[in-house]
């Protein structure tokens, strides 16, 4: 588990730096008449005309005797986050997600588990997102029972391109309400697809992380069962030995392909 936490968290500083450190170039167009125009040159015809796309999306245009000068600046690094949102990518406002996912245990109390959650909150900055969910999940243990649960969480998620197509990290914490389960925390990274033209909240997201879920573990002291995990009530086991090992981690390798909208 830790070494997979902190590849997770290697990749998410990576990303964080990388954002962090790139400077967007943009242009300032300055005319006779003491306006001022800041965005993208997108057309120059030498001493005739230009063309520049402002941070809103419009394309204006202009003779160039009516331009006085033109300067090409770099916005600043430390303001890279607040800037305003893009056409692309991520808008502001309230946002949906919704995805099915399974979980592949690993270590000793690990079980697998397949589920789907949905996710409510708001974008507040381009690279900021804060939200709540619900999760439901089937575990599939050895003896064939199973075990379902819903999870509440807290969601925080930051992409790091202006573009339909970016990378993310996400963070959820929360609390499994079942009796001998707890505490819940998924670090995931992954990357979002847009499915249609900008300004459109329609999009695909893919992520694989790390879930963590805390229990209270019982092993079934049997020579046909010795490794069985049972996360149900002792009384329903009483015809069994079993050795309590107390809170322990039930984790896994999840993967999630989901929607927003």
């Amino acid at each position: 588990m830790k070494k997979m936490l902190s590849f997770l968290l290697v990749i998410a500083a990576c990303w964080c730096a990388a954002a962090g450190q790139t400077a967007e170039k943009y242009e300032t167009v300055y005319l006779n008449n003491g306006q001022v125009v800041k965005g993208h040159i997108t057309e120059y015809i030498p001493t005739k005309s230009l063309k520049i796309q402002t941070d809103d999306g419009r394309v204006l245009s202009y003779e160039m005797n009516e331009v006085e000068r033109v300067v090409r600046r770099s916005r600043p690094e430390a303001t890279s986050y607040s800037q305003g949102f893009s056409d692309k990518g991520a808008q502001q406002g309230y946002r949906a997600f919704f995805d099915i996912n399974y979980t592949k245990g690993c270590g000793r109390f690990g079980l697998n588990r397949f589920g789907f959650s949905t996710t409510h909150g708001y974008q507040f900055m381009p690279f900021l997102f804060a939200g709540i969910g619900v999760e439901y999940q089937r575990y599939n243990e050895e003896d064939n029972s199973k075990l379902r649960t819903f999870t509440t969480y807290a969601d925080l998620r930051s992409e790091f391109l202006k573009s339909n197509f970016t990378p993310y990290v996400e963070l959820r914490a929360g609390y499994t309400f079942k009796k001998n389960m707890g505490f819940f925390f998924n670090p995931q990274v992954g990357f979002r697809f847009g499915l249609s033209k900008a300004q459109s909240r329609l999009a695909l997201n893919v992520s694989l992380g790390y879930e963590y879920q805390r229990v209270n573990a019982y092993m079934l002291n049997t020579l046909d069962a010795s490794n069985l995990v049972v996360l149900h009530e002792v009384s329903s086991m009483s015809h069994y030995l079993l050795d309590d090992y107390g809170s322990q981690n039930c984790g896994g390798i999840t993967m999630r392909l989901g929607v927003e909208f």
